[in-house]
């Protein structure tokens, strides 16, 4: 059945292993162009709240992933955008290289 549990940790693994290599891209491309003073940084978000999320058809699927983030709660899209601006802005200027997760702490725990 599309959207079980089974099909959303298949998913879910192939984003994991999708976000190593961004991060291993990020790395690459932050040590190219350091020197120019152009940073770059990967943001890596967790399950966010979108119409397709909060669909009637994976209520279930979705409460059950929502009992394993530490935060208990599905992430705004404002909280992903927030942390995007803060790595634009020159309060991030000595950031590159770097992967910033927003994900209610699932990968910590």
């Amino acid at each position: 059945m599309p959207g079980d549990a089974t099909e959303l940790q298949v998913r879910n693994k192939l984003i994991e292993r999708r976000q190593g290599q961004i991060l291993e891209e990020t790395k690459a491309v932050a040590q190219e162009y350091a020197e120019y003073n152009i940073r770059v940084n990967s943001v890596h978000p967790g399950a966010v709240s979108t119409p397709g999320i909060e669909a009637d058809d994976i209520k279930d699927v979705v409460q059950a992933y929502v009992e394993q983030i530490p935060m208990k709660r599905i992430g705004d899209p404002e909280e992903v955008s927030n942390l995007v601006l803060f790595l634009a802005s020159d309060m991030s200027s000595y950031s590159t290289g770097g992967a910033f997760v927003s994900d209610g702490g699932i990968i910590a725990g």
